[in-house]
C-alpha cells in the first residue's frame, strides 16, 4: 500500500450501520498497516453520543484486534454531534476541525466520507464550502504528495434516477471541482478493475476472442443470501434494480466489455466504460420478492418492491452484435456469490461421438474467492474419441489471502492517494441511470420466491424463451 501523507477525515453517517461494519473497522486496519501515519479521524452525526461509546458498537466486525492499536486509535477518533442539513451546526464542526488540526499540527488535507443517504449530498457539500472547509482545488486527477488536498466520497448509489443525479451533480459541481469528487462503487476497488483488465488485456488469447465471432454469451450473478440487513427503508425505496444493478453490476459488465483504455487510471478509463453504459439496452427480465418481504419490520404490506431482478441486456456495438448479457442477482437466494460467466462458441466437433462438445467458459470470481477458471475439453485417459471437461484454475485468495474484509481500507487509501481508478465518473453514472430508468419504465411483474432458491419459478421460461442456461 502507498505510504498516506497526513490527512483529516471526517466520516458522516458514523453512527450507521455501513460505518460500524465497514468504515470504522477499514480505518482502524490503516492504522494498523502503516502505524507512522499521521491521521486525524472525526465522526459526525446526529445522535448524541461519546467517541467509545460508537467506536465499541464496531468491535465485533475488526478481526484480529491488537488492544495496543486499538488505544491509539481511541486517541486519534473524536466524535462531534452534527445535523448535517444545518449550517449552524456544520459551522461549530468546522471550529472543532481546525482546533484539532491545529493542535496536533496537521496540514490540512482533508477527506470527507459521506456515509449518508444520497438526499444528504447536494447540501452537505454546499454547506461544507460555505464553512470553509472544503475548497475548490482545480488540480487535475493527480496531487503531488506536497500539496494540500479536500476530496469527497459518495458512497452510490447517487441520485435515485437520471433527472436526480444530475440535479445532485450540479449542486456539487456548483462550490468544488470534479477532480476533488469520488463517487464510490465498492465492488470497483482497484484490485477487481486491474484483475478483470488485466486477464483481457495482458493475455493474447483472450483480447482476439473477445467479441460477437467467439463469445456466445455473458452472464454475471451477484446473489446474496441475507434479506435485509440494516437499512430497511433506504432498500424498499430503491430496490435491486436501482442499488445492486445500477451500482455494481451495470460496473462490471462496463469492465468486461469495454475497449482497450487508454490507461488503467483516470479519464481513460472511465471514458472506455462509459462508451459501453451509453449503448446498453434492455430486452428483457423477470422481478421477483421473496415470500414474508412485506413482513419484515418497517416494510409497508402492500410493497412492490423487488428483491430479485434477472435480465437480458445488448450492447449497440458492433463488437457485440447478438452477443446477450444475462444477469441475475437478488436477496435470500440459495447462496451468496458473484461471478462473471463467459462462455465461447462451440467448435466444430471432429469426434465419431461425444458431439457436441462442451463450450469453453472463462469464470471471473469476486466472492467468494477471488480470481478465475477456464473450463477446456481434454481427451479422456484411455480412451480413443472421447473428452471430459477440465479447468485451469488461478485462485487469488489461495496467493494472497481474501481481499474482501480489506475493501474499504484499500478505497480509503485509493481517495488519499488521489486514485481516479476506484471512482465513477458522472458520465458513467448518468448512462447507467438512463438505462435503469428504460427498465423500471416497463413495470415488470414482481413474482414470488422462496427464500433459499435460485429464484422465481419464471427463471425458467425465460431461460426457455431466450434458448440459454443458467449458471
Amino acid at each position: 500500500m502507498k505510504r498516506l501523507s497526513d490527512c483529516t477525515i471526517v466520516i458522516f453517517g458514523i453512527t450507521g450501520d455501513l460505518s460500524r461494519r465497514k468504515l470504522i473497522p477499514a480505518l482502524y486496519e490503516l492504522i494498523c498497516e502503516q502505524p507512522e501515519s499521521k491521521l486525524l479521524l472525526i465522526g459526525a452525526a446526529l445522535e448524541v453520543k461519546n467517541i467509545t461509546e460508537i467506536l465499541t458498537a464496531a468491535r465485533p466486525y475488526i478481526h484480529n484486534l491488537d488492544e495496543q492499536v486499538w488505544q491509539k486509535f481511541l486517541k486519534i477518533f473524536y466524535y462531534v454531534p452534527t445535523n448535517l442539513k444545518n449550517q449552524l451546526d456544520i459551522d461549530k464542526l468546522a471550529q472543532r476541525i481546525l482546533e484539532l488540526e491545529q493542535a496536533q499540527q496537521m496540514s490540512g488535507s482533508r477527506l470527507f466520507y459521506c456515509a449518508v443517504a444520497a438526499h444528504f449530498f447536494g447540501q452537505l457539500t454546499i454547506n461544507l464550502a460555505k464553512a470553509s472547509l472544503l475548497k475548490r482545488q482545480i488540480l487535475g486527477y493527480k496531487n503531488s504528495p506536497e500539496q494540500v488536498w479536500h476530496r469527497i466520497v459518495f458512497e452510490k448509489p447517487f441520485g435515485a434516477d437520471f433527472n436526480s443525479a444530475q440535479n445532485l451533480n450540479r449542486e456539487i459541481l456548483s462550490v468544488i471541482d470534479e477532480s476533488q469528487v469520488f463517487r464510490i462503487d465498492h465492488y470497483l476497488t482497484k484490485e477487481i478493475v486491474e484483475n478483470i483488465a488485466f486477464i483481457r488485456f495482458t493475455n493474447r488469447i483472450f483480447e482476439p476472442l473477445w467479441n460477437h465471432y467467439h463469445i456466445d454469451w455473458v452472464q454475471i450473478v451477484l446473489s446474496e443470501e441475507t434479506g435485509l440487513e440494516g437499512g430497511v427503508a433506504y432498500f424498499d425505496d430503491y430496490g435491486t434494480v436501482r442499488d445492486v444493478v445500477q451500482n455494481h453490476i451495470l460496473q462490471l459488465i462496463a469492465l468486461v466489455a469495454m475497449d482497450a483504455p487508454k490507461s488503467l487510471t483516470g479519464e481513460g478509463l472511465y471514458e472506455a466504460k462509459a462508451h459501453i453504459l451509453k449503448h446498453l439496452e434492455f430486452v428483457d427480465g423477470v422481478f421477483g420478492q421473496y415470500q414474508g418481504y412485506a413482513n419484515e419490520p418497517g416494510i409497508k404490506l402492500d410493497s412492490k418492491t423487488e428483491t430479485f431482478a434477472a435480465l437480458k441486456l445488448k450492447i449497440n456495438e458492433p463488437r457485440w452484435a447478438d452477443v446477450p448479457f444475462y444477469i441475475r442477482t437478488g436477496k435470500r437466494l440459495n447462496k451468496k456469490e458473484t461471478k462473471i460467466w463467459i462462455k465461447f462458441k462451440s467448435t466444430h466437433c471432429l469426434l465419431p461421438k461425444n458431439c457436441p462438445t462442451s463450450a469453453n467458459y472463462l469464470v471471473i470470481s469476486i466472492y467468494p474467492e477471488g480470481g478465475f477458471k477456464l473450463h477446456l475439453n481434454a481427451k479422456k485417459p484411455g480412451v480413443r474419441d472421447e473428452v471430459i471437461p477440465v479447468s485451469m484454475n488461478c485462485c487469488y485468495d489461495c496467493l494472497t489471502g481474501p481481499a474482501a474484509a480489506q475493501v474499504y481500507t484499500g478505497l480509503v487509501a485509493d481517495v488519499m492517494a488521489g486514485e481516479r481508478a476506484v471512482a465513477v465518473h458522472m458520465d458513467e453514472i448518468e448512462a447507467s441511470w438512463q438505462l435503469v430508468d428504460q427498465i423500471m419504465a416497463h413495470k415488470l411483474p414482481v413474482q414470488v420466491y422462496t427464500p433459499g432458491s435460485f429464484g422465481p419459478p419464471e427463471l425458467v421460461d425465460f431461460a426457455d424463451k431466450h434458448r440459454f442456461e443458467w449458471v
